[in-house]
């Protein structure tokens, strides 16, 4: 498995997409380093430097807008399901 990680290849995208004008949104979720801390600080710098950080529960429930969409009870039952805890968020 090859880790991008979120302080290096991440945060390098991250800066060039603002660079260039483009509205970034970080999934943190999605996102990981060798150690805690340097995820936890690339996610604080995104925050900084005007990229919006958020999950991918929140990023798929923007994307269907409402009840009425004809996805929306499936992407309901994949974020029903309940994630293994991961220690992402231990830090916060």
């Amino acid at each position: 498995m090859y880790l991008r990680q979120t302080h290096v290849c991440i945060q390098q995208t991250v800066i060039d997409l603002l660079a260039r004008g483009f509205e970034v949104h970080v999934m943190a979720d999605a996102c990981s380093s060798r150690s805690q801390m340097d995820r936890m600080f690339a996610l604080e710098r995104f925050r900084h430097i005007g990229a919006t950080v958020t999950t991918s529960e929140a990023v798929l429930l923007q994307l269907v807008g409402d009840k009425d969409h004809p996805k929306f009870k499936e992407i309901q039952a994949i974020i029903k399901i309940s994630a293994p805890e991961s220690g992402l968020v231990s830090s916060l």
